[in-house]
């Protein structure tokens, strides 16, 4: 990959991850409202970080490549 699809492609993992992240919290918000437990928790959504490989190393590593 050239340099600039290296950053496309960064930039659209961390996009994805944004709506995903979003999708998360109003799921959990839609529940708190209903008195529910939330279903998305700390850990599920740091997960998005290695499920969109947007790591700081993994973003280095890219770049090394």
């Amino acid at each position: 990959m050239t340099p600039e699809q290296q950053a496309a492609y960064i930039f659209t993992q961390g996009v994805s991850a944004m709506i995903a992240l979003q999708a998360m919290l109003t799921g959990n918000a839609n529940r708190a409202r209903r008195g529910e437990v939330q279903a998305y928790t700390e850990s599920s959504i740091r997960a998005l970080e290695s499920e969109y490989v947007i790591s700081h190393n993994a973003v280095i590593g890219l770049f090394h490549e």
